[in-house]
């Protein structure tokens, strides 16, 4: 299913966020909240919003820490979705506002997608909402130790202003964002048990690399200066 999301929601109690854009109806006040109602009231009771509220039960079952929200979503219908988040607490930026960096979208179908930088897909997949045990291993990835979304490549800016060479395997991104990452970058991955108990094990192995280049290219120059300042002497 391919899903259309819009930038507005609206929160209701019975825990859909509805994108009002989304919502067509004719373009009197009265009549349009009519037709609001009656959309809310379809989709309250619809076959979707079922299935997907008893995914959210299952996966509260499976790990309370988990946070679970149900949205509308816009496509060729209305339908809804269900995003599991790592926690309910959400990050907060000037720029962005609040939001969940990563998510794990399930649609009623049983498509699936991860989804980190809010709006990166890393991962996707079919699972048979039914079975408990292939939706635990689908939910694992948001768990602690299971994945990092990658920070980038750490101290980029002065180790830049020394070498003063512009490294062709790294790239900028400014949204939602400054991202600076290998042009590989895994953007979430799994370390290895031996690399958890290193304080950088959330950068991925593609900027590790990148950075160990950057910092032999600072250490071969910084050795050149200072054998031309030792011959000046």
């Amino acid at each position: 299913m391919t899903l259309y999301w819009t930038a507005i929601y609206r929160r209701l109690d019975f825990g859909i966020n509805i994108p009002d854009e989304s919502i067509e109806g004719p373009e009197t006040e009265e009549s349009q909240g009519l037709s609001q109602e009656q959309y809310l009231r379809e989709l309250r009771t619809s076959k979707e919003v079922q299935i997907l509220k008893k995914l959210e039960e299952e996966v509260f079952q499976l790990d309370a820490s988990l946070h679970c929200e149900m949205e509308a979503t816009s496509g060729h219908r209305q339908s809804a979705a269900v995003s599991v988040y790592p926690r309910k607490e959400k990050t907060f930026s000037e720029k962005l506002g609040t939001y969940h960096p990563v998510r794990l979208l399930f649609c009623p179908s049983g498509h699936h997608k991860l989804q980190v930088f809010i709006h990166k897909t890393v991962g996707e997949g079919q699972v048979d909402l039914n079975d408990r045990l292939s939706v635990e291993r689908v939910i694992e990835v948001l768990r602690p130790h299971s994945g990092f979304m990658c920070p980038g490549i750490s101290e980029y800016d002065a180790i830049l202003a020394d070498t003063r060479i512009q490294p062709s395997n790294v790239k900028e991104e400014l949204w939602p964002w400054r991202h600076i990452s290998a042009r590989k970058c895994k953007l979430w991955h799994k370390p290895r048990k031996l690399d958890l108990a290193d304080e950088m094990c959330d950068i991925c192995s593609k900027c590790r690399l990148a950075r160990r280049q950057m910092v032999v290219v600072l250490d071969r120059r910084t050795s050149l200066l200072e054998e031309e300042r030792i011959e000046i002497q």
